[in-house]
């Protein structure tokens, strides 16, 4: 069965609010689902997520 997948998107404004959507992001994935943390201005449309964080070379099983 494939995992869930679920976004946590993030401000980028202040650190924290990228340090706590890191810290969902984790939970996330310790719970079973496949979380992909991304910054709020990046995302025009959910449905590239796996795509987006792939150009951004970043390994969706270890992002966070």
């Amino acid at each position: 069965m494939n995992p869930e997948r679920v976004l946590v998107a993030h401000g980028r404004k202040h650190v924290a609010t990228m340090e706590i959507a890191d810290a969902v992001g984790r939970t996330l994935r310790a719970d079973g689902f496949e979380a992909v943390v991304l910054s709020a201005h990046t995302i025009s449309d959910a449905g590239g997520i796996q795509e987006r964080a792939h150009h951004r070379g970043t390994d969706l099983d270890t992002m966070c």
